[in-house]
Parts: C-alpha cells; sequence; structure tokens
C-alpha cells in the first residue's frame, strides 16, 4: 500500500452524494433481482405498485497512479404485495496503476439484506471482487470483473438458516464512435452454492446481450436486449428468459435528473414450472439528485478553475504543480485525441480554450499520461472502472458546468 502523501497535484479528496426516488407499477419476481435458494416458494417482489429510494455516498482519495474509494448504499424498495426490501451495502475499493493498456481493479463489499415476507427474513453478503479494464484504442474498451460473496441467510428470530457463496462474473465490451452515440455487448454469470439447511440447493444465472446508447443535448436514452437462463437443479427448474429494457434520462440541472424506465422479460421455454414465475414488467420514473464536493491542497478560489464560457468556446483550467505535461481528453470527438494545455503566467496553473459542439460531454486530464478528475467539475460521473469524469453540457453560445 503506497501512503496517501503525494504531490498535491494527484490528492484529491473527493466526497459525492446521490439521492434516487422512483415510483412505478407492474409485477417483478424475477430471479435477476431477487436470489433465494429455493425459488419455487419465493414471493414476488414486486407486485401492483413499486417505491424505490435509493441515497448513495461515494468518497475517493487519489494520489499517483493509485485511487481508493469507499461508498455506502442505503436501497430501499416497497411493493403492496410484497412488503419491502432495506438493503445496506459497503464497498471499499483500490485501483491500480496501469499495467500497459490493462488498468486491475480490487474490492471488498459488506451487504446486509432484510426482505420481508420471503421465506428469509434477511442475508448477509460479504466478499471481495478483481476487475481489469483495457482501453484497446480511444473508443473500445474491454472489461471483465469475478466477485465472490459469502452469503448467511437468517430467519425471522435471527438464528442462522444458510449458508452459501455466491461467485458473479461479468464481461463488457463497449464500442463509443462519437460523443452521441455508444454501444456494448455484455455478459453477466452467477452462481449459488448453498447448503441445503433449508431446502435450498445450487443456482445458476446467466445473461448476455447488446446495448445501446444515445445522448442528443440534455437527452441520453438507453435501449437494451438480452437473453438468458436459469438452472435450479435442486428444484428441477430450467428457465430461459428474454428480455427488453429501454430508459430516458433527462438533465434538468446541472445535479438533478429526472428518469424514466420500462423493463420486461418473459420465459421463452421452462422446465419445472407451473407459472412464468420469472416475469417481469416494471415501468419507472422518478428523479436523481447529485451532490459533489472536492477539496484540493492546492488551494485556489473555484472561479478560477471552473469552466469559462465566452463567445461560443469554453476555457478549460487546472491547477497542476510539479507537472511536465498536462492534456485534456473528453467523449466531444470519442476520446479519439487529447489537446494540451498552456502553462500561464500563474505557478501550476494550465489552461485550453477549446470549440466544443452543443450537447453533454465528459472529460478529464491527462497529467503527464496519467489520468486526473478536474479537481472544480461542478459534477462527475463513474469512468466504468473506480476514477470519474467530469461532466460539461454545452448549449447555443453558451454553457452550464
Amino acid at each position: 500500500m503506497p501512503c496517501l502523501a503525494g504531490p498535491p497535484a494527484h490528492a484529491q479528496p473527493a466526497v459525492i452524494g446521490s439521492a434516487e426516488v422512483l415510483a412505478g407499477g407492474g409485477h417483478d419476481s424475477n430471479m435477476f433481482l431477487q436470489v433465494t435458494p429455493d425459488p419455487t416458494t419465493a414471493a414476488p417482489l414486486v407486485s401492483g405498485w413499486f417505491v424505490r429510494v435509493a441515497p448513495l455516498l461515494d468518497g475517493a482519495l487519489a494520489w499517483p497512479d493509485w485511487r481508493l474509494g469507499l461508498a455506502y448504499k442505503l436501497d430501499y424498495r416497497g411493493s403492496a404485495a410484497a412488503g419491502s426490501m432495506l438493503q445496506h451495502e459497503g464497498e471499499l475499493s483500490l485501483a491500480g496503476p496501469a499495467l500497459g493498456p490493462v488498468r486491475p481493479r480490487l474490492g471488498f463489499s459488506l451487504s446486509r439484506f432484510d426482505a420481508y415476507r420471503f421465506p428469509e427474513e434477511g442475508f448477509w453478503l460479504a466478499g471481495g471482487n478483481l476487475g481489469l479494464r483495457a482501453e484497446i484504442t480511444s473508443a473500445l474498451r474491454i472489461s471483465a470483473a469475478y466477485r465472490l460473496d459469502r452469503r448467511s441467510a437468517t430467519d425471522g428470530a435471527g438464528t442462522l438458516a444458510s449458508t452459501g457463496w455466491l461467485h458473479q462474473a461479468d464481461g463488457r465490451l463497449a464500442y463509443q464512435p462519437s460523443a452521441f452515440i455508444a454501444v456494448g455487448l455484455a455478459s453477466n454469470f452467477l452462481r449459488m452454492d448453498s447448503t441445503p439447511a433449508s431446502g435450498g440447493g445450487d443456482l445458476s444465472v446467466f445473461r448476455a446481450g447488446p446495448d445501446v446508447e444515445v445522448q442528443w443535448g440534455r437527452l441520453q436514452a438507453r435501449l437494451g436486449v438480452w437473453g438468458g437462463r436459469l438452472v435450479d437443479p435442486a428444484a428441477g427448474v430450467r428457465d430461459a428468459q428474454a428480455g427488453v429494457s429501454a430508459g430516458l434520462l433527462a438533465r434538468i440541472t446541472g445535479n438533478l435528473d429526472g428518469f424514466a424506465g420500462f423493463d420486461w422479460a418473459a420465459s421463452v421455454t421452462s422446465t419445472g414450472l407451473a407459472t412464468d414465475r420469472y416475469a417481469r414488467h416494471v415501468l419507472l420514473a422518478g428523479v436523481v439528485g447529485h451532490i459533489s464536493g472536492k477539496f484540493t491542497p492546492a488551494s485556489s478560489p473555484a472561479a478560477e478553475l471552473s469552466p469559462l464560457f465566452q463567445a461560443g468556446r469554453v476555457r478549460l483550467r487546472a491547477r497542476i504543480e510539479q507537472a511536465g505535461e498536462v492534456r485534456v481528453i473528453g467523449s466531444w470527438d470519442g476520446w479519439a485525441a487529447s489537446t494540451p494545455l498552456h502553462a500561464t503566467g500563474q505557478p501550476g496553473l494550465w489552461e485550453v480554450w477549446l470549440d466544443l459542439p452543443i450537447g453533454t460531454h465528459r472529460y478529464r486530464f491527462l497529467v503527464d499520461g496519467r489520468p486526473v478528475t478536474p479537481s472544480e467539475a461542478a459534477r462527475t460521473v463513474p469512468d466504468d472502472f473506480g476514477g470519474r469524469d467530469a461532466v460539461i453540457d454545452v448549449t447555443e453560445g453558451q454553457g452550464t458546468p
């Protein structure tokens, strides 16, 4: 473990808060959301109406070539027929230096689920994960991850009812030919090895399919299609599924988004099931709010580093000491090329003026080839692998960072 003492340019503690409030209706008893050892007796998780509240706190410390992250999530789901589910989840992650085009990530997580009106009143999940991401080109990215959790289930009296191991493998191939469209192919495999203490057995779930994301100004749309299968030898269940999901996100303000989505899934063929128990028909709508705060040891007024819009152009600045070269790379050209920042008359202050197309863009700085999140970004989003990209909105003749 490296020490946290490093050049001011890289020591960037960040505290980011996000709250998601969604409401909708439909029916959901899909095993991809709720895994129990005995699926033949599991009650639906969602039926009639559905409410979800999920605040998230996410912090990180970055220093040369390393990133240490800490996240906490509280997820509440309520249903007219199935009662409610409450989840606490904490995760500690460490992203290491790049090994050529590949960057590794390690993580440890601890979760507690309380699901009422189910055969089990609740269970703990504790384990670790390993992920690798490789950027083949500026537009092509491959990522893979493996996660292993130990599951301990308790009954209503708090007595240990069963234990098991959950193995989950994820793979994704993403291609972003432009700043406005991205296509990807994702797969997910989940296996649960459970003790037969409560009548449960081994369970495996696999799903894969393509998805497309399109951005247009403040709007972002997503469409995904997938197929999968669920196998539970102990219960004699073999269920082949197909599904489609669609979502639309609209940026209301810099830190507030509106969201609507539809998710549909049904059995194609099934063995050992009298009904389509794992059907999913859910419509959700709500708002997602974000609050971010950052502290940079190299003190600078916020206005000095914030993006500046003038005469249809955007000025980006960074205060970075002891750097040989600072560049910026962004989604406006599909991450195809980096643009150098120029040193100003102030020590450690770099800047560049850009002509950006209208729309929502993501970007980050490269300090001597290492990615750095802009310290004064009004809003950031995850970069799919432990880091974060800054977000900037450009409108006709003016933008709102």
